[in-house]
C-alpha cells in the first residue's frame, strides 16, 4: 500500500514539475497560427530597397584614430565607387546595409583593425513629362520601389489628352521602353519598375 501512495506521489510531483516549466517557458512560445518571428525578419525590415546606377550616396567612415573624410559621389555606369586603397566596388544592386558590409570586409583588417562605415542614399528622384494633370510634371521624389502606373498616378495622372497606350520609359542609360498603361493596369505583368533618374513621357495622343 505504501508503494503504490509513493508511485502516485512520484507521479504528481512529475507533473506538477512539467506544469511549471510549460509556464516558464510559455513566453517564448508563439501562439498556435502565428509563428515565432526571427531577428533576420526584424533586420531585413528595416533594410532599404537596392542601390541603383546614378543614385548619388553619401558614405561616413568612424571608429579610428586618424579622421578618414567621406565619400558622397554617384555611382557610375559600371555600378561602381570608387575608394581609396580599396578602388571600384560594386554598389548597384546591393542595399545599402550590404554595401557598408562589403566596403567594412575590404578596409578590415587589411588596412584598419576596427572601422564603421554608414551609407546614405541621397535623395533620389525621377521624372514625369508629358500630358500629365497641371501640377505633376517634372521631378518626382523616388522613396522605394513603384510602377509606371503608380508613377503617373503619384505624379497628378494623366490629363484628357494624354495616349495612355505608349507611354515611354528612357532608363538612366539611355535605353526606351514603351508602356501600355490600359493594359497594365488590368494585367500587373505589364507595369514595369521604375527607378531613380528615370523620365517618364506621356504622349499627346492622336484624334
Amino acid at each position: 500500500m505504501r508503494l503504490f501512495r509513493d508511485k502516485i506521489l512520484n507521479r504528481f510531483t512529475m507533473a506538477a514539475f512539467c506544469a511549471a516549466l510549460l509556464v516558464a517557458t510559455g513566453c517564448d512560445t508563439p501562439p498556435p497560427g502565428k509563428p515565432k518571428q526571427k531577428a533576420d525578419d526584424t533586420v531585413a525590415s528595416l533594410d532599404l530597397d537596392p542601390l541603383q546606377i546614378g543614385d548619388k550616396v553619401h558614405v561616413d567612415f568612424t571608429g579610428v584614430p586618424i579622421k578618414i573624410e567621406p565619400v558622397e559621389t554617384e555611382i557610375k555606369d559600371d555600378g561602381k565607387i570608387s575608394f581609396e586603397f580599396i578602388g571600384d566596388m560594386q554598389a548597384a544592386g546591393l542595399t545599402p546595409g550590404q554595401f557598408e558590409n562589403e566596403i567594412k570586409t575590404n578596409y578590415v583588417p587589411k588596412y584598419y583593425l576596427h572601422l564603421n562605415v554608414t551609407v546614405t542614399p541621397v535623395v533620389r528622384f525621377f521624372y514625369v513629362g508629358g500630358m500629365i494633370n497641371p501640377g505633376g510634371q517634372g521631378r518626382q521624389i523616388y522613396s522605394g520601389p513603384i510602377t509606371v502606373t503608380r508613377a503617373i498616378q503619384a505624379a497628378g495622372d494623366f490629363n484628357d489628352f494624354a495616349d495612355r497606350k505608349h507611354v515611354q520609359v528612357t532608363r538612366y542609360n539611355g535605353k526606351t521602353t514603351e508602356v501600355n498603361c490600359v493594359k497594365a493596369l488590368k494585367h500587373p505583368e505589364l507595369d514595369i519598375q521604375v527607378y531613380p533618374r528615370d523620365t517618364i513621357y506621356v504622349p499627346r495622343r492622336i484624334w
